[in-house]
Parts: C-alpha cells; structure tokens; sequence
C-alpha cells in the first residue's frame, strides 16, 4: 500500500516533540504548535527573543550563555533546562540544536528539538539523594564492608575498613587480604588470613552465603569478629564477587562468657544445694562399700591366722574391690561439686542414669520411693557433659520425690525410661505418681526463680533447661493421665559413634 508523503511543514506539525527553528543570529523564526500549545504563547510573543520567557528564571542565564556559545562556534549542541507550562508548572527538557551551512560553510539557520525529560530528572534526582544517603551511611557505618574476588582482591570497601587498616581507601583497593595482612603482632594472624581466603574461595565455589567467627591478635588484646559473606552473582547465576560484611563482637563475647561464668555459678550452687538434701543418701552409699571393706579385712585377718591363704587371698581381693567402689562414689560426689568447665564427650545415656539412680537410692528408700527404669539398648552413644546432665537427671529425680512424699496416701513410684526416637535424638523420660501439674502454671514451670516448694529458689528446672538447650535439646512437662507428672528431654546424636 502506498503511504502519500506528507509536506514537510505538515511533518514536523504531526511529529511527538517540540521543533524549532532559529536565523542565523538566534532568533527564533519558527515554532512547531505542539511548542505553542505546551507553552500558551501565540507565534507574536514567542517568535524572535520572546522565547525566553518560557524558561525557568534560575535556568535562563545558563541557557542564554549556552546558546550564544553555540552561535558563536557553530557547532551543535544541546542543554537541559525547565520549561513552563501553559498552566505555570514547569518540566525539565532536554533541547538539542544543529546549524546548517551553506556552501561557503556559513551559518544560514538553526533547527532544534526540546524532549520532556521530567520523569527522567525526578528519578536522577532521587538517585542522586538516595546515593547521597547511602554514602552518609556507608560512611558512618561501624562494620566494616567489603568486596572482595576469588583471589581476596579488596574490589571496593567501606571507609570504617580504611580507618581499622589505618591506610587511606587508594592503598587499600586491588590489594589482596595477605597484602595488607591484619594489624597485630606480625605472624600472628596468618592462620586467620589463609581461613579468610579459603572462606572466600568456599562462597565462589557453593553459591551460598555463610558467617563465620575469627578472634584477631592486636596491641590491644584479643579482637572478636562475626563475618557474614555473601555472594554477589551475575544475570547466569556465576559469583562474580563476595560482599564481607565484618561486625567486631569482642564486647557482646566477654559479656557472654560474664554471663556464662555466672550460670556455671549458680548451677554449681544448685548442685551442692542437691547434695545437701541427699546427705543421707550419700552416707549410705559410702557406708555400704566402708562396711564391706570392714567386714573383708577381717576375714581375711581370720583366714590368715588359721593359714588358709586362699581364702585370706580372696577376702583381700574383695577389699580392694569394695575400695575401689567407694573411691568411685567419692569421684561422682567430687565431680557434682567440683567447678569444673563444661566439657562434652562420647557417654552413654544409660550408664548416666544408672549412676543418678544409685545416688538417689537411699533417698528414695526413706520417703517410700520405688523406682523401676526401662533403659533401651538402641540407645547410642552420644555427646554431652556427663556432670551437667547428672545435674539434670538429679534434679528432676529429686523433684519427683518431694512431690510424693508429700501427697500422702497411695503407691510412690518412679518411673525412668530412655529410647531412641526416629528423628536421630536420645529421650529420657522421668515419670511419676505424685500429685500432678497445674495446667495453669506450666508456662512458668521452667521461669528462674518460679517455685512451688515451700523453701525452693525456683532455679532447679530453670538450670536443667537451659543445660539441655546448650546441649542443642529441649526439656518439657507434661501432666499423665492418671496421676503424676512426666518430665522428659531430647538430645541430638550428634557425629559419628566411636568404633
């Protein structure tokens, strides 16, 4: 199909866009009517110099220097300035002019275009203000920023990480992590150096984010910071960079480690407060293994006089035996007592429990306790602190005897189970038939300082939960059917089982 070929006056008239044309001398002699229509001037007001009028007063002096500088050199250019509206508002425009020379290679006349540039400029400006606030930011921010390549090159970094290295942002970018090194006493940190750009090399290799924790040597003592990397990756998914957002947490650490030392204080005050209570246990426990020992030696001194060696042989065997079983007793005492730090290791949950068992034993025989355990042999070893979690089983056995021996009438029994769950934990349960739990109280069972005993601290269960969810467990209780109360906890296996 044949499109007819507009003149050219008609085209310039149908075309989206502001035209213009200028004589030699920079007076306009021509105004397309989307110009007029845009500004409300008629061709009398606006044609020669009466264009001005039409731009912003703080945009004028600009423009009329431009446009007098391209006149004078004769080469095209262009200028952004606001242009008012026929309604008074005013928008940026973007104008750009050409000349046209005649044969002689003179000026004969100017032809120009202006574009509506206002949504442009609004969002360039609100680029510029929100790069403003991200720089007052960045360079205000404590942590320091980093981004770095494969290699630990230092790509582009935040000014709090100029001022740790104490070096200007030019003597910083392009360097390598071993290139700077760590202020500190030289060699120190050189471990940590190679941990960061392994960490570094860990991010381009598997895509995902990580933080890690590194305790730096400095003049001033021990240093503590949390790194978080996070890669960076292109439109195809590659890591092209990892961004190192380090936060120093040395004041939060040695806050923690305060607030760790005062719970290991108040747990070893809640221990020996347990042990009190179970002093007559205690001497029945040493007393038997003493009163074997008493018993065997003199048989054995009998056996000697009637120089019956053999049987003078086996008494004396069982004495060392009976030592033997009393200097034990004696360690798991020491150990309860002891302020030992924690310390994790391979134990089995059972033989734990038996251990509680025979340390309560007497206790439970003087307030009519009689305890059964269904211990499962599928339980495997697992990692914990033997000392802390014989706390935890004292603690809830010792509570399942109070509350027995003061609900009067009816069978005192103790259950203690364990097995292993399908979710790869070990449970131990301690139930009992005593009077219950109120309902209404269990959200506060396990509050510090919450306690139903008459002359209870209210820190017993508090502790016993809190060693568990170090131990990365839960502990919880639940009212039985009938009567009682269960208490039981979970624990992760964690690791491989030692052959």
């Amino acid at each position: 199909m044949n499109v007819p070929e507009l003149p050219l006056g008609e085209m310039i008239e149908k075309i989206p866009i502001l035209a213009w044309s200028c004589r030699p001398d920079g007076t306009a002699e021509f105004l397309n009517q989307r110009w007029l229509d845009y500004t409300g001037l008629s061709p009398k007001e606006a044609l020669g110099w009466g264009w001005q009028v039409a731009i912003h007063p703080e945009e004028l002096g600009k423009v009329m220097d431009t446009w007098l500088g391209l006149l004078s050199s004769g080469e095209p250019g262009e200028l952004e300035a606001r242009l008012r509206r026929f309604d008074g508002e005013y928008r940026w425009f973007i104008s750009r002019a050409a000349p046209v020379h005649d044969e002689q290679g003179k000026v004969v006349r100017w032809y120009g275009t202006s574009t509506d540039i206002d949504a442009q400029k609004r969002v360039e400006e609100e680029l510029v203000k929100t790069e403003r606030q991200l720089r007052i930011l960045v360079e205000n921010y404590p942590d320091f920023v980093a981004r770095m390549d494969e290699e630990g090159r230092h790509l582009s970094v935040s000014p709090s990480v100029a001022r740790v290295f104490g070096r200007p942002l030019e003597q910083i970018l392009g360097k390598t992590i071993h290139e700077l090194g760590i202020p500190g006493p030289p060699g120190q940190n050189d471990a940590l150096l190679d941990a960061q750009l392994a960490g570094i090399k860990q991010v381009f290799e598997q895509g995902r984010p990580h933080t890690v924790e590194a305790r730096w040597s400095s003049p001033s003592g021990e240093r503590v910071f949390e790194t978080r990397r996070i890669p960076e990756q292109d439109e195809q998914g590659r890591v092209v960079s990892v961004l190192c957002v380090t936060q120093e947490i040395t004041e939060r650490k040695r806050a923690e480690d305060v607030l760790h030392h005062a719970q290991m204080e108040l747990a070893h005050v809640t221990r020996v407060a347990t042990l009190g209570e179970l002093t007559a246990s205690i001497a029945h426990e040493i007393n038997q293994p003493l009163g074997a020992i008493v018993n065997n030696a003199g048989a054995c001194l009998r056996w000697l006089a009637a120089q019956n060696t053999e049987e003078a042989r086996q008494s004396a065997a069982l004495v060392i035996k009976d030592g033997h079983r009393a200097s034990e007793i004696i360690d798991r005492i020491r150990a309860l007592v002891m302020k030992a730090p924690s310390q994790k290791d391979w134990l089995d949950i059972n033989e734990t429990i038996r251990e509680v068992t025979a340390l309560a034993h007497f206790e439970m025989q003087r307030n009519g306790v009689t305890i059964e355990t269904q211990l499962s042999d599928e339980v495997p070893l697992m990692l914990g602190d033997r000392i802390q979690l014989q706390q935890v089983l004292l603690n809830l056995m010792m509570n399942a005897i109070e509350a027995m021996s003061g609900a009067g009438e009816g069978p005192r029994e103790l259950l203690v189970r364990s097995a292993k769950q399908e979710s790869q934990n070990v449970l131990v349960a301690v139930q009992d038939s005593g009077p219950g739990l109120d309902p209404t109280r269990l959200d506060h069972l396990f509050d510090a300082f919450y306690t139903t005993k008459p002359r209870g601290l209210g820190m017993g269960l508090a502790i016993s939960r809190s060693i568990i969810e170090a131990h990365g467990g839960r502990l919880w209780a639940t009212a039985n059917e009938g009567k009682g109360a269960t208490f039981r906890f979970a624990l992760p296996i964690e690791g491989e089982r030692p052959a």
